[in-house]
């Protein structure tokens, strides 16, 4: 296991904190050199520090810094397999009617241009050498919209999971994910290019730390399996999708939610 992705090189995006930071810790375990792409320089160099990897300042809804992401890569490490997009944008909780443009545009432009932006960059590369993995992160609010999904940045003081909602344009945005990675399975399966996303329930991450444990505890009942998503989770369904295990798997959208979508 440990060298199942020995020789493999990853870009993964957002991975300073969170599940990217999950993401890239399990990638370098089984053999993986990783390139951290991340807008936080704080996180971004903590994160390559810790583990030994190296770190892009990237602002992923700019296609010009992906060039840049793409060509700092290829001069480290001559190589590039994977990309792993899961750096993501969530706007607090409010009626559709609401939303300002603003909030509408980062939302759509880090949880879906963003992809555009790696598929122009990167795919060209992956034509090339025949062979390349996608894995992009979306959420199961792109399956189910309904209370409690996606996030709990948006609780109230009294937990309900009645009154968590107003982010359907979030659950839009990853429905595109999803369905543009499906889109794009069929379209580069011949070529060698694999497409799957990995749909996350709630999850233990920097957005949930500042919860009560019984808001916590009362969100987990409502996963069969009894609790919350972790980075960990993430990451093993990542490697696995990314790694030759799953060479015969494409246009996949992975529930990683303990059931909840079930």
């Amino acid at each position: 296991m440990a060298s199942r992705l020995q020789g493999k090189i990853a870009i993964v995006t957002g991975a300073g904190s969170g599940y990217g930071l999950g993401i890239a810790t399990k990638l370098i375990s089984e053999g993986a050199n990783v390139v951290i792409a991340d807008i936080s320089e704080t996180n971004g160099m903590a994160a390559a520090d810790k583990l030994g990897a190296t770190y892009v300042k990237t602002d992923v809804t700019d296609k010009a810094q992906w060039q840049n992401l793409l060509e700092m890569t290829l001069s480290t490490y001559n190589a590039l397999h994977i990309v792993v997009n899961n750096a993501g944008s969530c706007y607090e909780k409010q009626p559709s009617e609401t939303l300002s443009d603003h909030e509408f545009d980062l939302t759509m432009n880090v949880n879906v241009r963003s992809i555009f932006n790696s598929v122009a960059v990167i795919v060209p590369h992956f034509l090339q050498q025949g062979d390349g993995v996608f894995v992009n992160i979306a959420s199961t609010s792109a399956i189910r919209p309904r209370p409690g999904a996606p996030y709990l940045l948006c609780y109230s003081s009294v937990f309900s999971l009645t009154r968590i909602k107003g982010l359907a344009w979030y659950a839009a945005s990853k429905a595109a994910v999803n369905v543009a990675s499906n889109g794009m399975a069929i379209e580069y399966g011949s070529r060698g290019i694999r497409f799957n996303t990995v749909c996350p329930v709630v999850g233990l991450t920097s957005m949930t730390n500042t919860m009560q444990q019984s808001d916590l505890d009362a969100f987990a009942s409502t996963i069969p399996l009894g609790r919350m998503c972790t980075p960990d989770d993430v990451a093993g369904a990542v490697a696995y999708l990314v790694s030759p295990d799953a060479k015969f798997i494409t246009g996949v959208n992975l529930q990683v939610d303990g059931g909840r979508c079930a």
